[in-house]
């Protein structure tokens, strides 16, 4: 697979009545800060999961 290093991303929310300013500020707060961005993993896993238990088949 080729990846181009610096290949912008996009992503697209199509709606009707979708609130731009709530949703740019949603997605805006799960932006990185350079701090943890250039973080290790150790950093990492020290964060809280915001996503509830995956239920895993036995």
């Amino acid at each position: 697979m080729r990846t181009c290093p610096r290949a912008p991303q996009q992503i697209v929310f199509i709606g009707q009545k979708v609130d731009e300013a709530v949703l740019r500020a949603r997605l805006n707060a799960c932006l990185l800060d350079d701090h943890l961005a250039s973080a290790d993993s150790r950093a990492w896993a020290q964060l809280q999961n915001p996503f509830p238990d995956l239920p895993m088949p036995e």
